[in-house]
């Protein structure tokens, strides 16, 4: 016996659509609880932020038996289906990437020591192993909703009755 810890769905049951702002900060079994979310719409329709800290390598001992026992290039390929599919119904916001890469310079930051290449990076070798990453809802952005029966990402109706006019969001 560990830490018994109730499901993510426990704590959204009874909510109404677009109530809940989500923090995911799991140290890695982020993937489980993602897989459980992205397998209930219902479930995603009443979060109306998402943020949360993504780790593409690490392999906690907590992690799901499945997710252990893939290789490191099966983990990715389903970890970044795993983000990609959050954007059928949440927009990106923003990320820390952008923070984490100002600056940084291989040739400058390993230069007394001896840097390994990560598993993920950048062309120019910066780490995207671990970041934070922000998303909202599809429908609090009028402009990028989806109407019912169109494929995600598609511009939803605009003038009388449809909606709020859409903001640009920051980048």
């Amino acid at each position: 016996g560990g830490r018994a810890y109730e499901p993510l769905a426990a704590h959204l049951a009874g909510r109404p659509r677009l109530s809940t702002h989500l923090k995911i900060d799991t140290e890695g079994t982020e993937w489980a609880v993602l897989s459980r979310l992205l397998a209930s719409p219902e479930d995603q329709d009443k979060i109306r932020t998402l943020e949360m800290e993504v780790h593409f390598s690490y392999v906690p001992e907590a992690d799901d038996a499945a997710a252990r026992d893939l290789d490191e290039e099966e983990r990715f390929e389903q970890r970044v289906q795993i983000m990609e599919r959050l954007l059928e119904r949440f927009v990106c916001t923003g990320t820390t990437l952008e923070v984490y890469s100002e600056g940084w310079d291989m040739a400058k930051n390993c230069a007394e020591s001896q840097c390994r290449e990560p598993p993920v990076h950048l062309a120019h070798g910066m780490s995207v192993d671990q970041f934070a990453v922000s998303y909202v809802n599809r429908a609090l952005v009028p402009r990028l909703a989806a109407p019912a029966g169109a494929a995600a990402g598609q511009a939803a109706p605009t003038g009388a009755g449809a909606g709020p006019a859409a903001r640009p969001l920051a980048s």
